[in-house]
């Protein structure tokens, strides 16, 4: 039953993920609001499409079947949680340094109302939360294999080839004593 776990653990990476997603469209929605040239550079379009990226591929991973080998899904993951992690990593890098980060900011100082830059490194921070926990995913995706649909064992309630289904019949013969039925006679008082 470890499936069900990692059913849950990719729930919530698609709940971080979406909240990363908000985060981003805030951040480079404040730049239109404003009309401001936000200046993208390479490192912000990495982030734009690996943020909606991750978030419709755990989608999918959650409720769509299989199609890719465990290794070459594993591989995809690695590349783009290493690309994430390379990225917002280096923001925190700037930062520390005290160079001029993101837009002319230094360090992680803001200034009072400025809350596009509260909204960046809070963007910065659930892009390295997310790549974090989509490492964790890809060492659970490797011990177990890949994630079974619900439905495509024993119904809606099953849980792939990890199903820990128990059979009852009486026809089929019990762990412990198996005890043969006796036909009542039809003319005899024996009550049940």
């Amino acid at each position: 039953m470890e499936t069900i776990g990692l059913r849950r653990f990719r729930i919530g990476i698609v709940i971080i993920s979406l909240l990363t997603v908000v985060l981003m469209a805030a951040y480079y929605g404040s730049y239109t609001a404003s009309n401001t040239d936000p200046n993208l550079d390479w490192r912000d379009w990495d982030n734009i499409i690996l943020s909606i990226i991750i978030f419709f591929s755990y989608i999918y991973a959650v409720k769509g079947k299989p199609y890719l080998n465990k290794f070459i899904r594993a591989f995809l993951v690695l590349a783009a949680s290493a690309l994430f992690l390379y990225v917002n990593v280096g923001y925190l890098i700037d930062a520390i340094n005290g160079s001029s980060g993101h837009n002319g900011q230094s360090g992680f100082r803001c200034e009072t109302g400025n809350t596009t830059c509260y909204i960046f490194w809070a963007y910065t921070f659930m892009c390295i939360i997310t790549s974090v926990l989509l490492i964790v995913d890809l060492f659970w995706t490797l011990r177990l294999g890949p994630l079974k649909p619900k439905s495509s064992q024993y119904g809606r309630y099953g849980y792939g080839e990890q199903a820990n289904v128990t059979t009852v019949s009486p026809y089929q013969p019990q762990q412990g004593a198996y005890y043969q039925m006796q036909p009542l006679d039809a003319n005899s008082d024996q009550r049940i």
